[in-house]
């Protein structure tokens, strides 16, 4: 793809290596939510400003449960999560968040159907769509 580059940044991020976790780019910031280390979902956010060289931990618990597999978009000025899977279920909720450290509950409970399947969620039409 023209115009994308990929680098190896560093060796040693502040974060625990993990897997499943959301990433997003949001306030000329590089962000990770969330995700998985040795089987426990992880609640944290963390950003780099620097290209992912160097990470800063906006919170160690944004949401109400660690998850994993959980869907991101930006939209109207703020990072939002859905979905995701808290470790024993999946999950419908929906939180939002204008600096990464203090994530606002939307709702616990969607009008859809809970999924760990890692929700795409896109920005369609000034709405945010959700799909599995």
């Amino acid at each position: 793809m023209s115009g994308l580059v990929s680098r190896y940044t560093t060796s040693a991020a502040s974060w625990a290596v993990r897997a499943y976790m959301a990433t997003w780019y949001y306030d000329n910031k590089l962000w990770i939510g969330g995700g998985e280390v040795t089987g426990t979902t992880k609640n944290d956010v963390w950003y780099s400003e620097d290209g992912g060289k160097n990470w800063t931990q906006a919170t160690a618990a944004a949401f109400s449960t660690g998850l994993s597999f959980a869907g991101f978009t930006v939209y109207g000025n703020k990072m939002w999560m859905v979905n995701g899977f808290d470790g024993t279920n999946p999950t419908d909720n929906v939180y939002n968040s204008t600096d990464g450290a203090t994530w606002v509950t939307v709702t616990a409970t969607g009008p859809w159907q809970a999924s760990q399947a890692g929700a795409l969620v896109e920005v369609l039409q000034n709405s945010a769509v959700v799909a599995w």
